[in-house]
């Protein structure tokens, strides 16, 4: 509502614009059909930053890797607490210090979802080949690195969006040097929104219908609106 620092901009902006960035409401459930990939991206925000302050800490290994652990026929049968304990096992031997952990129970093949548990970490070590054979040799279960990943948040938006989900299980768990009762940092806090335009604080409007009046836009996104009515909604 900074008006007065809203000048008229190259991308038409007209001067003088109300900034409004327009939102949905999210219930944050991971169940919900609508709102599971908001939760996914805050998970995903929420476990890069722990990823990034155990970063700091590390003398070597220090790019984020995405292993792939796929669990062998053999131990299908297996209740999931068991099996995600033998993961971590696992994962540690060929070399991954530790880092978090989504779990899918299915995969795609053509145009239908299959039975196919297995595991997606994203973590820190260094993975070795000859440790990787030994476990397929020996346990049935295949081992892959992924690679490197850049950016861990939307890696781990993409794999919970079909990740598995449980009501009275976590979906993104953590083991080895990143677990819980052997690394702590401080919470995530979300970065505070700001306007585009003239860098201040944005604050919740209120629209004020009127006759003859514009309505404000439908859809998500940051706009600039000239001729309609708002006021600070404090909630």
């Amino acid at each position: 509502m900074n008006v007065e620092d809203h000048p008229p901009g190259l991308d038409g902006r007209p001067g003088g614009a109300v900034i409004v960035s327009l939102f949905r409401r999210s219930c944050g459930r991971a169940s919900c059909p609508v709102c599971f990939e908001k939760w996914a991206g805050l998970q995903g925000r929420r476990a890069e930053h722990r990823l990034k302050r155990f970063q700091v800490s590390l003398a070597r290994f220090r790019k984020v890797i995405h292993v792939a652990v796929s669990v062998a026929r053999c131990d299908w049968a297996l209740e999931y607490p068991g099996l995600r304990r033998k993961a971590y096992k696992l994962a540690r031997f060929v070399g991954v210090r530790g880092g978090c952990v989504v779990f899918h129970p299915w995969r795609k093949k053509g145009s239908e979802w299959v039975w196919s548990p297995h595991f997606h970490m994203l973590g820190f070590g260094w993975i070795s080949g000859e440790r990787v054979r030994e476990v397929h040799k020996g346990e049935g279960w295949l081992i892959k690195n992924v690679g490197v990943r850049k950016r861990p948040r939307a890696v781990l938006a993409y794999l919970l969006s079909h990740a598995g989900i449980h009501p009275h299980r976590q979906t993104v768990t953590w083991f080895g040097a990143l677990s819980y009762n052997k690394f702590s940092c401080s919470p995530y806090v979300p970065e505070e929104e700001v306007c585009p335009v003239c860098g201040g604080s944005m604050k919740p409007l209120l629209h004020e219908y009127v006759l003859d009046v514009p309505d404000p836009p439908a859809r998500e996104g940051v706009y600039w609106v000239k001729g309609a009515e708002w006021g600070f909604h404090d909630e």
